[in-house]
């Protein structure tokens, strides 16, 4: 086994250079002072509000935290993406959706972290050892490196069947990793990462898509087709956005009792044609027009959306649709499709990844076999994921039937509600502490964690002074290699 503390001395570069970057505000306390003694630190993205990952990490969270465990909610860079521009917290202010749903999390008062989750997509082995062994603790003593690790939890998701062994190395080094879906699992230990878990993503009851179904009428809307086809995703290869499309036109013809709707992003992927074009390819087919299809019908029956939409509006989709349809080579989780389901929507998806986790035995799989991957996607040149016929999607499309009862199964609640995964977080984080009396004892009690912040009037929010003229900032005074090891220590070890 590799030793956990070698990763700390594997950088490459000016060991003075300390480029680790966390914008966060950590408000660790000492033990007299803080408000809870030990608690978790859960570190991500969550400041955007409509990004998958950003919402992964704020709704795992706030499961932790609503099983009674102390979280403090970190984030590695601080930013908020909007329309593509990703800018500052300090500079455009914590949006108010974020802040009402983990607002109190950022600044829980723990006198020691017990334990650091870290939730990230990774990209390659590099940036990974970042994430999970900050460059300030280079420096620091090995002891110290290794009692990190040994309390580090890895939360990853992955679209392949197979990561390089660089990425499993370093997956290695943490005590555990954590994936939302059982094919997750099964690759990483495939590809040779030991201790692995699953912690699928959880839904809130108390969200107005989990109300959904309450308010659900048992009719048709007025004008609307019978079967509403919808999805929601960017425009890419790996969604098969293309295939889906192209499926629909021929399973369907516009005097048919269906209608398609695709939300979708206004950029296509590099090399990928784009809606409009995939339309204008697809009609100057003579199986496409034979259907019956033409320009005008087409848009009858196929809307696509491109602007962005807020929350509401997103539930108002899950609302006016009742057949999801995932056409994904491979998705760890698939949230849109979760939400359908969360709805009491029908699901027709192709099951290697999450969507397999939580379909019934009314929604519609299609068949598939593993092949290569995209190449534009830069992963590993042997990997693969789900590759199937488009006869197979056609044929799903026309064998699916709109669900007649938008009750959601018990065993759907039981496994994803947001206590319900909570539970299976605070299991395993207690498992981490067993060797430590004092803090066992404190996580083993539940506390009652606030998890949303006070939402500011605009008159309210702090405004950044203008400033004039300012003088140019002195150089800051160099920072000693002792220095470093005790900042170090003081920021990232526990004991």
């Amino acid at each position: 086994m590799t030793e956990p503390h070698a990763l700390a001395y594997e950088r490459r570069g000016d060991p003075e250079q300390d480029t680790d970057f966390d914008a966060s505000e950590h408000y660790f306390a000492s033990g007299s002072r803080a408000t809870w003694t030990h608690g978790v630190e859960y570190h991500g993205p969550h400041e955007t509000v409509a990004d998958g990952t950003n919402l992964a990490v704020r709704l795992h969270s706030r499961a932790l935290a609503t099983a009674g465990v102390p979280v403090l909610l970190t984030s590695p860079e601080g930013r908020v993406v909007e329309n593509g521009v990703a800018r500052p917290v300090w500079e455009v202010g914590l949006p108010d959706d974020v802040d009402r749903e983990v607002g109190a999390l950022r600044s829980t008062s723990i006198g020691e972290r017990a334990v650091r989750i870290v939730h990230a997509v990774v990209s390659d082995a590099d940036a990974l050892e970042r994430l999970v062994l900050p460059l300030s603790t280079r420096d620091a003593d090995p002891e110290h490196v290794a009692q990190l690790l040994r309390r580090t939890v890895l939360y990853t998701v992955w679209e392949r069947d197979r990561i390089n062994p660089a990425i499993a190395r370093v997956m290695n080094a943490v005590a555990e990793c954590w994936v939302p879906c059982q094919q997750n699992a099964q690759m990483l230990r495939e590809s040779g990462v030991r201790e692995v878990y699953v912690v699928p993503h959880p839904y809130d009851p108390a969200s107005d898509m989990a109300k959904l179904t309450a308010r659900r009428a048992q009719r048709v809307p007025p004008g609307a087709a019978r079967k509403r086809f919808y999805s929601i995703g960017s425009w890419q290869p790996r969604k098969g956005s293309r295939q889906l499309l192209e499926a629909f036109l021929l399973a369907y013809g516009p005097r048919d009792d269906a209608s398609l709707t695709i939300k979708t992003g206004q950029w296509s992927w590099p090399g990928y044609p784009g809606p409009e074009q995939t339309i204008d390819e697809l009609l100057s087919r003579e199986d496409v027009t034979a259907k019956g299809w033409t320009a005008p019908l087409v848009a009858q029956r196929v809307k696509l959306i491109t602007d962005q939409l807020g929350a509401s509006q997103m539930v108002r989709l899950h609302y006016e649709h009742n057949i999801y349809v995932s056409a994904g080579h491979g998705e760890a989780w698939c949230l849109p499709a979760f939400d359908a389901k969360t709805a009491g929507n029908r699901l027709v998806h192709v099951p290697y990844g999450g969507t397999a986790d939580f379909d019934d035995p009314d929604d519609v799989r299609v068949a598939y076999q593993l092949g290569p991957v995209d190449p534009s996607y830069k992963w590993e040149e042997d990997a693969q994921w789900a590759q199937y016929d488009l006869a197979d999607l056609v044929s799903a499309l026309q064998a699916a039937e709109p669900p007649q009862s938008y009750e959601r199964a018990a065993e759907f609640e039981h496994k994803f509600e947001l206590a319900a995964v909570g539970e299976v977080m605070r299991e395993r984080v207690i498992g981490f502490v067993l060797d430590d009396e004092v803090a066992r004892e404190a996580l083993e009690q539940r506390y009652q964690v606030p998890t949303a912040g006070v939402v500011l009037e605009p008159s309210q929010k702090p405004q950044r002074p203008e400033v004039v003229d300012e003088p140019p900032a002195a150089d800051p005074e160099p920072v000693g290699r002792i220095e470093r090891v005790l900042d170090a220590i003081k920021r990232f070890i526990w004991r």
